[in-house]
């Protein structure tokens, strides 16, 4: 199997993973996997895997096999909280870490909702060097983004001082505003690229991270020039501490849910409020897209679903299982307050 190197940006992945060593000590868990909530311990960093796994020899020997990767796919039985058995489906892989040590990634899947399809490993692994392609990119932008800048200052100079010398000379304005634009997607593209590196918990501001996170989303055609926007973000609300791309996943899954509704249908308007009272973070997103059908409706927050990508834009997550699961770490809900046929309203409500 063909060997990766490992970048934290696989944190950000909805798919629950664990990093361990060639002992089967873990290294890492990103946050799809502690959302489960398997293992009972919140610190399991420098454990052993098999301190949680039930004590039996098949378990031990599927485990040995999965470690040297001997084999492709096995069922582990976790010991969770309270005595609980979950059974997990793994797939692993050999990877290098940045530090250059080898290293085991497991892919996990809870057996329950396991489609009975096997995993692309390839695809993973794809997804992984393209991760760490666009983790490169985000250390490099800031100073991108300076090497832009500096030209970009001039010309807006230059347009400036040419105004001003020749006020009857047309296109400037065009020129400054268009050169105002090109700071402002360069600017954004900094912000998000930088701050969804973050691994550590830092306060965020959500109303910032919102208009950010739309900004970016300006390069998707269908929502930049088919969709009616209602923004309404609130820059006063109190801040919260959290991992930055936690709350980017989360949330932004959830908007890409609800434009996707809103592909087939011929009013096409999204609403986003944001506001708060003295105990919680309200965001509400409403949208004029098809319902979510009762069956689906029935599982959507308790198990992950056969398509977890953006109809529009692929990569993107519409995942509203993880979405609810990432989100839970910080006491925060999901709530579908309105499910008909003119449109849906979700409200997110975060503690602060």
């Amino acid at each position: 199997m063909a060997e990766m190197i490992y970048e934290n940006i696989y944190l950000q992945s909805p798919l629950p993973t664990l990093i361990l060593n060639v002992q089967g000590l873990i290294i890492d868990a990103n946050p799809a996997f502690k959302s489960l909530a398997i293992l009972p311990e919140t610190d399991i960093v420098g454990v052993s895997i098999s301190n949680y796994i039930e004590n039996n020899e098949n378990n031990h020997k599927i485990l040995s096999q999965l470690l040297t990767v001997e084999i492709t796919e096995g069922r582990l039985d976790f010991q969770a909280h309270r005595g609980v058995s979950v059974s997990v489906l793994v797939t692993p892989a050999k990877i290098i870490t940045d530090n250059g040590d080898p290293a085991i990634i497991f892919f996990t899947h809870p057996v329950t909702s396991v489609s009975g399809k096997g995993i692309d490993i390839t695809q993973l692994e794809n997804d992984l060097h393209n991760e760490k392609n666009f983790s490169v990119f985000g250390r490099l932008a800031p100073g991108i983004v300076h090497n832009i800048n500096n030209p970009l200052a001039v010309i807006i100079g230059r347009a400036q001082l040419l105004k001003a010398k020749n006020p009857r000379l047309t296109g400037l304005d065009i020129i400054q505003s268009q050169a105002q634009r090109i700071k402002s997607i360069i600017t954004t593209l900094s912000f998000k690229s930088s701050h969804d590196l973050i691994q550590n918990e830092v306060p965020i501001n959500l109303s910032d991270l919102l208009h950010y996170e739309l900004d970016f989303l300006q390069a998707d055609p269908f929502y930049k020039h088919s969709v009616e926007k209602k923004l309404d973000l609130n820059a006063s609300i109190p801040m919260i501490t959290g991992t930055y791309s936690d709350f980017s996943t989360g949330l932004m899954s959830v908007v890409n849910f609800s434009l996707d509704t809103m592909l087939n249908t011929n009013i096409k308007t999204f609403s986003i409020s944001l506001y708060a009272d003295p105990q919680f973070i309200y965001i509400d997103i409403s949208d004029t897209g098809a319902p979510i059908d009762k069956q689906q409706l029935a599982t959507i927050f308790s198990e992950p679903p056969l398509e977890k990508q953006s109809k529009r834009m692929g990569k993107q997550p519409v995942d509203l299982y993880y979405a609810s699961r990432i989100l839970h770490k910080y006491r925060a809900t999901i709530d579908i307050v309105k499910n008909t046929e003119k449109g849906k309203f979700f409200q997110i409500r975060i503690p602060h």
